[in-house]
């Protein structure tokens, strides 16, 4: 009886960060299906990452462009 219990109502959570568990109790996974699953959160959160760094490196590079603009002008 206790096992039909833990199989239907408590998750697998091994292996899992807490941000993909507040994830799959978001969206209403059934306990069964927590292992295969897969979280967005992670993806989501390298994807911000990697845009992040473009922006920085655009930013950094029109300083560096305008910068030079104003050295030629001294010039």
């Amino acid at each position: 009886m206790c096992g039909i219990f833990f199989f239907f109502f408590l998750p697998e959570l091994k292996g899992r960060t807490l941000e993909e568990i507040d994830e799959l109790f978001e969206r209403r996974v059934p306990a069964w299906k927590f292992k295969t699953t897969k979280a967005n959160i992670m993806d989501e959160a390298r994807k911000e990452m990697k845009d992040r760094e473009a922006r920085l490196h655009k930013e950094k590079d029109e300083k560096r462009a305008v910068s030079e603009i104003v050295e030629e002008r001294r010039e």
